[in-house]
């Protein structure tokens, strides 16, 4: 501690239900070498397996607050409240510091540039994760490996950027991320089930600071969940991205959407594509398909298909260099292609939600919201 008694940086760990693996993530934190004091403080939905008390036996403080009053941003801040560091790190409770100096690369920038809000680093599927995390993984790292500190000229600015360019700007992750205490005053985290880390992000970048990315700060960590659950992922990334940085959304019609559904349906049912596993025929298979929708008349599902193809090819390209026998295993490339699938689906309903919940009640929007109670959850 210093003189003041105050520790160099908290970290906190929102959880429920984290399991006995728990144990390892915070001996991981207690180890990390960084040149200050560590306090860890752990805030709990109700776990019932035994999370607060695991917590609690290794010396981590312990919070509690009802499950069903959990929300990504309120609940942090309730974190943040009661902690005491001069800056706060964020992660959760099945993400793993990939070494000791995790905690000091967050540090470095913030502790070297008084101007900087925030620091955040990068996710890896661990190296025991099943071959779809891992594709995701290594096409998400081969496009931010290098680090990067994000600023504005002015608030005007935002506006004139294209939607890309707002959404990497405003990129932030706090499954491994750190923030300045005295900045975290002035601008907490927004009160949102989901996207708060990069609502924050927006919020002091407008506000003129800045914002560094660390790829070197990294934690195993992905979620090899069912199908449902990659939808409503999708789902609400596209639903923030509408709120946050405009996203263009193609307000799709109720039959449109149907069409999509039944699309998706199709790929998650369907066991035609099991047995391929040799490049070449998936190949061949994409290549007609797209010839085959280009000469149809356009339309937004055909569209949406279009780029369900095209991104399922670079699954598949990416997925080929982490597969030395030079072939998918069996049922690989139909889970590639149905997580392309589940996502361009996905985020086109969540986009098209994000405008159809702002219009007058009507029938069509009743339905929108019987859609987004479904998808809109359990993230």
């Amino acid at each position: 501690m210093d003189s003041h008694g105050q520790p160099l940086v908290s970290v906190v760990i929102p959880t429920l239900n984290a399991g006995n693996e728990f144990a390892r993530l915070l001996e991981t934190i207690k180890a990390q070498q960084v040149p200050g004091d560590v306090e860890i403080v752990v805030i709990d939905s109700s776990s019932r397996d035994g999370t607060p008390e695991l917590a609690r036996g290794t010396g981590t403080r312990v919070l509690s607050v009802p499950r069903r009053r959990f929300n990504h941003g309120r609940t942090r801040n309730q974190a943040i409240q009661a902690s005491r560091g001069e800056f706060v790190a964020l992660t959760v409770q099945d993400a793993l510091p990939t070494d000791d100096h995790w905690l000091a690369r967050l540090l470095a920038p913030l502790l070297e540039q008084p101007e900087l809000a925030g620091s955040y680093g990068l996710q890896i599927a661990p190296p025991t994760s099943g071959l779809l995390a891992r594709t995701r993984s290594s096409l998400w790292r081969e496009g931010n490996d290098l680090p990067l500190v994000k600023s504005l000229e002015t608030p005007e600015r935002f506006l004139e950027m294209p939607p890309e360019k707002r959404l990497a700007l405003i990129s932030f992750d706090n499954v491994t991320s750190c923030i300045r205490r005295g900045m975290w005053e002035k601008v907490p985290f927004p009160e949102r089930n989901y996207g708060e880390d990069m609502a924050w992000a927006k919020a002091v970048l407008l506000e003129g600071y800045k914002i560094a990315y660390v790829p070197t700060a990294q934690v195993w960590h992905c979620h090899e969940r069912g199908w449902l659950y990659e939808l409503r992922r999708a789902y609400v990334d596209g639903y923030t991205r509408v709120q946050l940085v405009n996203w263009p959304s193609p307000t799709l019609t109720f039959d449109e959407t149907l069409t999509l559904l039944r699309r998706m349906m199709f790929f998650l049912l369907t066991r035609r594509f099991d047995s391929m596993v040799e490049p070449a025929v998936v190949r061949r298979f994409l290549l007609e398909e797209i010839q085959h929708y280009e000469q149809l008349d356009s339309s937004k599902p055909i569209e949406m298909y279009q780029t369900v193809l095209r991104f399922s090819w670079g699954l598949m390209e990416k997925a080929l260099r982490l597969c030395p026998e030079g072939v998918l295993p069996e049922r690989a490339w139909i889970n590639l292609l149905r997580f392309a699938t589940v996502v361009v689906v996905g985020e086109n309903l969540g986009t098209t939600a994000a405008v159809k919940l702002t219009q007058t009640l009507s029938l069509e929007r009743i339905v929108w919201d019987m859609l987004h109670w479904f998808l809109g959850r359990g993230i």
